[in-house]
């Protein structure tokens, strides 16, 4: 799956630590999710449904994921973290 390669090679590369990768996939999840609430792409499986339409994803649901995001009261920490980690997936 496209997150889990992801995150193996922040992991081989990169040298994150454990806690981050998890950090990273959470983040990265959140926005996923939604991401396909958005544009009713739900299916059993987040990921496999995710890499179906990973290709339409634009800045315009990024924007809005953030501001979704900055209306639930996330911490600026959160929200840096959160950008950073869709910035290096994408």
């Amino acid at each position: 799956m496209i997150l889990d390669d992801y995150l193996i090679i922040l992991e081989a590369e990169k040298g994150y630590s454990a806690h981050t990768l998890r950090a990273y996939f959470t983040d990265i999840k959140s926005f996923i999710l939604f991401y396909l609430e958005t544009c009713n792409c739900r299916d059993e499986n987040w990921q496999q449904a995710f890499e179906k339409t990973v290709q339409q994803v634009d800045k315009m649901i990024l924007r809005r994921y953030l501001a979704a995001q900055t209306a639930l009261k996330k911490s600026k920490k959160t929200l840096s973290r959160r950008l950073s980690a869709l910035k290096s997936f994408f």
